[in-house]
């Protein structure tokens, strides 16, 4: 079975540059895709997104575009995040948290305070 995240990317939609259809790379592998005129949101969950695999040519064509972004100093025109299956297994990069489909992650500590407890 292996390792499966839950995997998101947001990409702002530019002149210069040509985004690349994703979907047709490896079919199927996308439970939804979002396009609207400023932007395009794919999202998968319970995926094999290993990094640096030839077996994974998705994983791969993701992880290059993203990298000539970063490289051209565009990481504001992108978001992606991966969860894995451990607590500890995240990954995020790109700075596009202004992104139509309000994509982003949310971290906090939830708790239950039993009414006899002390209070301070």
């Amino acid at each position: 079975m292996g390792y499966r995240s839950e995997v998101g990317f947001a990409i702002a939609k530019k002149p210069s540059h040509i985004i690349p259809d994703f979907k047709a790379i490896e079919p199927g592998v996308f439970d939804k895709v979002v396009e609207n005129e400023d932007a395009i949101f794919y999202y998968c969950d319970h995926v094999k997104w290993y990094d640096n695999d030839e077996d994974y040519p998705l994983v791969e064509a993701v992880s290059n575009y993203f990298d000539l972004l970063d490289a051209d100093g565009r990481d504001d025109e992108y978001m992606f995040i991966r969860l894995g299956e451990s607590d500890d297994d995240m990954e995020c990069r790109g700075n596009y948290w202004d992104n139509p489909f309000d994509f982003g992650y949310v971290r906090k500590l939830v708790f239950t305070v039993d009414e006899y407890a002390d209070s301070v």
